[in-house]
């Protein structure tokens, strides 16, 4: 139990590293990319945005691989581990068949119960959104009767509201309401939104975000947060102007809707009530540009071969590391 315990916390501390490592790129790169993000086409940005929020959580799996996958791939029986071959060498190797791990600190575990604490704290409140959403749904569907069309509940109730509910099978919802707030352009605009939603999985993506705001520094986390749901809605918004084939009834809907519509829960996705100027004029006057995905490919592929050129010197410099400390 405690050699358990022992690779636990060797574990957690190494992943808190790699997540810090991960966490101090990404802040540096978000301030890279500021301001330039408003000028890339969304779906670009989104994909751009999303790679920098997963940043701390790839980069604390990659140090949890370079240091335990020898172990791992040796207790499988696929490669033998290389323990043997440098005895000696480090006054600790990270190998769950040869060694043995560093007894627990209660100073170390308390910091890092601490941590990981706050990890489920934040994703609790995501989940406890996530549960408001489905009661105000319900709330709203025993408002009045639904019925289905074309894949899209209508709800027989007063208050305009439209949104996007469901992560692996988003659902569209409005309400009977919205029609008497719009246009029939304008609520053609609006389902067509929240139909290019759906098909994008955009609640998905902007849940897994929100899981990995907390792993960020200062205010970088919320930055990125706020720019993937901005992403998210402008490309709702383009693929709503091409379905209906009139941009403006796109943008006088937004703002319909933002002057008339109930605020979204933070796990819905709902027309109007992200960043509406931005919205708007990115709606009328918009003149996107593409990253330059070369050197952003060139740069990952550059980053991913080094570490596996140079996994043997990472994985004993990482012991020599560790032997230090524990």
């Amino acid at each position: 139990m405690m050699a358990i315990l022992g690779w636990l916390q060797l574990g957690g501390i190494i992943a808190v590293v790699g997540a810090f490592g991960g966490a101090v790129a990404s802040a540096g790169l978000s301030k890279w990319f500021a301001s330039e993000l408003e000028d890339i086409e969304p779906a670009a940005r989104l994909k751009l945005l999303s790679g920098l929020l997963l940043l701390p959580a790839v980069a604390a799996t990659a140090a949890l691989g370079v240091v335990f996958a020898p172990s791992v791939l040796d207790g499988l029986g696929v490669v033998s581990d290389h323990c043997h071959s440098h005895p000696g060498h480090h006054a600790f190797h990270a190998c769950f068949v040869h060694s043995q791990p560093p007894a627990p600190s209660g100073f170390l575990s308390a910091g890092l119960l601490a941590g990981f604490g706050y990890l489920a704290w934040s994703w609790s409140r995501t989940l406890g959104e996530l549960l408001r959403v489905r009661g105000r749904l319900r709330a709203i569907r025993d408002c009045g009767s639904v019925e289905q069309s074309e894949g899209v509940f209508h709800i027989d109730a007063p208050t305009p509201l439209a949104m996007t509910v469901g992560l692996f099978s988003p659902t569209v919802y409005v309400t009977g309401g919205l029609r008497s707030i719009l246009s029939e352009s304008q609520y053609r605009a609006v389902v067509s939104h929240e139909r290019a939603h759906a098909e994008r999985f955009h609640s998905l993506i902007q849940l897994v975000g929100r899981c990995c705001r907390p792993l960020h520094l200062g205010d970088t986390g919320r930055f990125l947060v706020t720019e993937v749901e901005l992403a998210c809605e402008q490309i709702s918004d383009r693929a709503a102007a091409d379905s209906v084939g009139d941009e403006l009834s796109v943008a006088e809907a937004i703002l319909t809707m933002e002057r008339q519509a109930g605020a979204m829960p933070d796990t819905a996705l709902g027309f109007g009530g992200s960043a509406i100027e931005r919205r708007v004029r990115a709606m009328l006057e918009a003149d996107w540009r593409m990253p330059n995905w070369g050197v952003i490919v060139g740069i990952a592929v550059l980053s991913v071969a080094g570490i596996a050129g140079h996994y043997d010197w990472l994985h004993h410099a990482i012991e020599t590391w560790l032997g230090l400390i524990v």
